[in-house]
């Protein structure tokens, strides 16, 4: 019975990992890991070795999201659309159920709206 070997890259790209500043080869390119040419030589590398797979590492996911806006909007001014009902908040109002504020935030609450009042 044979077995199968996979072989499989692995790619971190964050600021620190194992063995930081040690040493870095002559033709490292991971400081141009935001840029697709890096990404298609890389892919076009593991072919070239018959690798089976890349695993990118969750930090570069952590990265493109930290990236992207957290709120996306067409104008400075735009009031953006309702999570819930996705109702255009610059030409009509929601007419989703306002919940109320968990009780155990309340004193946060009182204290955003008296720093409110002090600007």
């Amino acid at each position: 019975m044979t077995k199968e070997i996979r072989l499989n890259a692995f790619a971190m790209n964050c600021v620190a990992h194992q063995s930081p500043g040690l040493w870095t080869h002559p033709r490292d390119r991971t400081a141009e890991y935001n840029r697709l040419p890096y990404w298609l030589d890389l892919a076009k590398a593991l072919e070239r070795g018959r690798f089976d797979g890349l695993f990118l590492a969750d930090v570069l996911k952590e990265q493109v999201l930290l990236s992207l806006p957290m709120k996306v909007i067409c104008q400075s001014d735009c009031r953006g659309l309702c999570p819930t009902c996705g109702a255009n908040l610059n030409h009509e109002e929601c007419r989703c159920e306002t919940h109320t504020t968990d009780p155990r935030l309340a004193p946060l609450a009182r204290l955003k709206q008296d720093w409110l009042k002090k600007q």
